[in-house]
């Protein structure tokens, strides 16, 4: 992350950013976090990132909402860049969820990015490549951002006070993902609830049919597929059938009727995953 933030920096400072950038890759690899960390270091200590989050400061826009992104947003995001920077610097509009955008607005931002204001980069973000336009992806130059053990095993021995099996455990459950140990580390509560859930998932699936469909009724009543997919996710991290696990969630989130039968999808998922 700490890379691409450099490398990054310097193009810009160097006057020669492309319009469009997609910071593509798996949940909580540091995505919104690297756009944010950018957005502070062009513009040193006039912003802060709570600064640019609360919305108050002119140079640096942000849509960061996890449903559909609409037309009137795109609208008055445009707006925003249109007007020339206090200072003379680039003005940054960082796209969150930008699998989210409806054909509508994902049409108005392509315009947006063809015709840029002078001095004008947009940041896009998504864990799924693929849902965005293809319109929308050959005009941003893509960074990708990867599952890194290593940078995640660097933070934790930082971590100093970290009890041991705490470390252990953060390196299994956060799997390469920076953003998500950095999560637990400051929410030592969540550490907590996945070793919770963990234990849930292995008691079940070390039981019978019956037990394992009784959990997938219990994910199907979850609001969001996300939720669902976190909840997998914090079992088959600790698993010792985690080849068997990641199929499972694969094979779920690749299903286009997911959300409509969600309760037989999981049990059909969970059928030979006994102990």
């Amino acid at each position: 992350m700490d890379k691409i933030i450099s490398r990054l920096t310097k193009i810009f400072k160097a006057g020669k950013p492309s319009h469009a950038y997609l910071f593509w890759g798996p949940k909580y690899t540091g995505k919104f976090d690297t756009a944010l960390k950018l957005a502070t270091s062009l513009y040193g200590e006039k912003m802060t990132a709570d600064e640019i989050l609360k919305g108050k400061n002119p140079e640096v826009s942000v849509l960061n909402q996890g449903e559909s992104i609409k037309i009137d947003e795109i609208r008055d995001l445009t707006q925003k860049l249109s007007l020339s920077s206090f200072g003379g610097d680039f003005k940054i509009a960082i796209i969150n969820h930008a699998e989210n955008l409806t054909l509508a607005a994902a049409n108005a931002l392509l315009k947006t990015i063809e015709e840029p204001s002078d001095k004008t980069v947009v940041l896009l973000i998504t864990e799924r490549r693929e849902a965005l336009p293809t319109t929308i992806l050959s005009r941003c130059q893509q960074v990708s951002f990867r599952l890194n053990q290593e940078s995640v095993k660097s933070f934790l021995d930082e971590q100093e006070s970290l009890a041991e099996n705490d470390r252990e455990d953060i390196v299994q459950f956060a799997f390469g993902r920076l953003s998500l140990a950095r999560k637990i580390v400051d929410h030592p509560e969540l550490l907590e609830e996945l070793r919770e859930k963990a234990g849930t998932f292995r008691k079940v699936f070390a039981g019978n049919l019956a037990e394992r469909f009784a959990l997938a009724g219990e994910l199907a009543k979850k609001n969001g597929e996300d939720v669902i997919f976190d909840d997998l996710d914090a079992w088959w991290r600790s698993s010792n059938k985690s080849l068997e696990a990641a199929r499972i969630l694969v094979a779920a989130e690749e299903t286009e009727n997911f959300q409509v039968n969600r309760r037989l999808m999981l049990e059909s998922l969970f059928i030979g995953l006994g102990s």
